[in-house]
């Protein structure tokens, strides 16, 4: 056992010969004739001796015993845990939550990609794990769906109705091809990018990460109600995907593999809400109650082995979407997810930004119309999973709890302030339009079964119309319905163009204001109704939210932190006579993305949803690989 050969014992026999007097030295005390006659007895003669067998039966049990500690004790791997922390950034640059997903990170775990308030509006920024501050990546503003390319040095991302790319050293954005559906994209090792749902194709599609057309090289069976492909992740080799058929419902969507050059679909078997990634030939996916599961793949990654293992907890699910989830997985087994949110009051606020609350009682707000005589507001609160409708009345500072179902969204009152319409999305998928009194009393009566995942509503002055946002072929639209016929509605802008969005109808009626990207970034509008023929461009340089002033002369917008007022004139034509900054400061007032967040009060004073607290956080997991292979382990046993 000595390190150096030189004080070794050649052979057992020398060793018990020291043992017992014999030698008081190595080895080399031994003569030569002594081995000479070691060497003459012959090899049987010493196997044989009592000794030696003896020794030897020593050494065995030495090293089965030492063999037994070393099968005991724990391997590195074991020994390794996996290290969480909260993504630390300035108060100026806290992340956003985003969709599909919060934010991406890379392979190895090194950078995150995430969404931050910026001075011109949220847009992506970059943030290595061994650096403090993040930085902007140029050309992304209203960016969302970050994915990074397999060596990490590019991020793919949907941005104003573009699949763009860009390099994280600096360089300005290269744009792929027309797209924005924002139903899941991956970067293959082959260098394509998967895309699901986009345009008028609802299935999977492949383009060069350099560019090209879109080549689709998967559709649903609508034989078997099969409606959309989503989701797509890649396997190592870049040849197969994951992806999850939907067919309306979270709880039925299920998961299969398809080839990239075309084929067979193959179902796993399984019910997943969204594969996450597929880390060598474990495919970690969602299910709708928000627990991660991995699934080990056959050699070909096209065959389910095994049964699913539970490899992380509880993540946040959004009930009103078909798989958008607060969290991402990289192939190197990294992660990011999120948690917290954002609670905010009831408040009127002025020319500097200061607010002045109406309501004490916060809570999870979003879209809070006034009703016609400037008493009461409508407002949507969320509790963990539903939503609601509740009235608050402004003279007795008062909540009355109005509707509880599983998602609704986008209150809108009756021309006569007695009662309000809103949407459900039932447990079958349906939209469904309501009316329901304001002042709590009977039951919500049923009005009409609407098209695709409605939200967003804005109701005529005659009160026989209204227009609402669905989610139809991939892309948010605007369709009308025409209350005395008992249709779902018909398209109101005949538009390819995705993110057409927070529609209000003028108080004469002849006009509506909307958002949308069809000339690049995102812009208010306003066209005619009920026959969108004639538009003009009210923002300049980005802006949403557009809101009617009561006289109808004015739309008040959100443009990065400022609430601008867009004047109009009539005639000869309509047309922008100024833009002025009315409120200069809305760092504190809630945006509300798709739909609009604020409205006009008596007075024209604007009310808004004031954040009180933003708990809102990134949890980044960079070696999460470890946990999921530990956990899939203990399954075993």
């Amino acid at each position: 056992l000595e390190k150096l050969p030189a004080d070794r014992f050649s052979t057992a026999h020398q060793f018990a010969g020291a043992l017992l007097g014999h030698s008081t030295i190595g080895a080399t005390a031994y003569s030569a004739s002594q081995n000479a006659r070691e060497s003459r007895a012959g090899w049987k003669a010493r196997v044989f001796e009592p000794l030696t067998l003896g020794l030897a039966a020593v050494a065995i049990a030495l090293a089965v015993a030492l063999g037994s500690v070393l099968m005991k004790r724990p391997s590195s791997s074991s020994k390794e845990r996996t290290i969480r922390y909260t993504m630390a950034a300035p108060d100026s640059l806290k992340p956003l939550g985003n969709f599909p997903w919060p934010a991406a990170i890379s392979a190895d775990g090194g950078t995150v990609v995430y969404t931050a308030a910026a001075l011109s509006g949220p847009m992506l920024y970059a943030l290595r794990t061994d650096q403090l501050d993040p930085h902007p990546i140029p050309g992304t503003s209203g960016g969302s769906q970050p994915i990074f390319s397999p060596d990490g040095q590019w991020i793919a991302f949907l941005s104003s109705g573009k699949l763009r790319k860009v390099k994280l050293d600096g360089s300005q954005p290269v744009t792929i091809t027309d797209a924005g559906a924002d139903n899941g994209v991956d970067w293959t090792s082959r260098d394509e990018i998967i895309l699901s749902s986009e345009g008028g194709s609802h299935g999977l599609s492949r383009i060069s990460a350099d560019g090209g057309a879109l080549t689709v090289f998967s559709k649903p069976d609508t034989a078997i109600a099969e409606t959309y492909y989503l989701w797509p992740v890649a396997m190592p080799d870049g040849k197969t995907v994951a992806f999850t058929i939907w067919t309306g419902l979270q709880a039925s969507a299920e998961l299969a593999t398809v080839a990239v050059d075309g084929g067979d679909i193959v179902k796993l078997g399984v019910n997943g809400l969204r594969p996450l990634a597929v880390i060598d030939r474990t495919l970690v996916y969602l299910q709708p109650d928000g627990i991660a599961m991995a699934l080990r793949l056959d050699r070909s990654h096209r065959h389910a082995e095994g049964k699913p293992v539970p490899v992380l907890d509880h993540v946040t699910v959004s009930s009103g979407n078909n798989g958008n989830s607060g969290i991402f997985v990289s192939s190197g087994g990294a992660l990011v997810s999120d948690r917290g949110g954002q609670t905010s009051a009831l408040a009127w606020i002025g020319p500097n930004g200061l607010s002045n609350s109406i309501s004490s009682e916060l809570k999870v707000y979003s879209f809070p119309p006034i009703s016609p005589d400037g008493q009461r507001i409508a407002v949507t609160v969320r509790d963990n999973d539903r939503q609601g409708i509740s009235i608050y009345d402004i003279g007795t500072k008062t909540f009355v709890p109005l509707a509880t179902v599983s998602v609704t969204t986008a209150p809108e009152w009756s021309r006569d302030g007695k009662s309000i319409l809103y949407i459900d999305i039932n447990e079958k998928s349906r939209s469904v339009l309501y009316s329901h009194p304001a002042d709590g009393g009977t039951v919500a009566r049923k009005i009409a079964e609407l098209r695709g995942r409605s939200r967003g509503l804005s109701l005529a002055p005659d009160g026989k119309s209204l227009v609402y946002v669905t989610y139809i072929g991939s892309q948010y639209q605007i369709y009308r319905l025409t209350l005395d016929s008992l249709g779902e509605g018909k398209p109101f802008l005949a538009s390819s163009v995705n993110s057409t969005s927070e529609p209000q109808i003028s108080p004469d009626g002849r006009w509506i204001v909307v958002t949308s990207n069809e000339s690049g970034p995102r812009e208010v509008y306003v066209r005619t109704y009920p026959d969108p023929t004639f538009r003009i461009q009210i923002s300049s340089g980005g802006g949403g939210e557009g809101i009617w002033s009561k006289d109808g002369k004015t739309v008040f917008y959100r443009a990065g932190t400022s609430e601008i007022a867009a004047r109009l004139a009539t005639s000869p034509n309509l047309r922008v006579v100024s833009r002025d900054t009315v409120i200069r400061d809305m760092g504190r007032v809630a945006s509300g993305g798709l739909f609009r967040s604020a409205d006009l009060g008596p007075g024209g004073r604007f009310l808004g949803l004031i954040t009180n607290r933003n708990d809102f956080q990134l949890v980044v997991a960079p070696n999460w690989r470890v946990e999921m292979e530990q956990r899939i382990a203990a399954s075993r046993h």
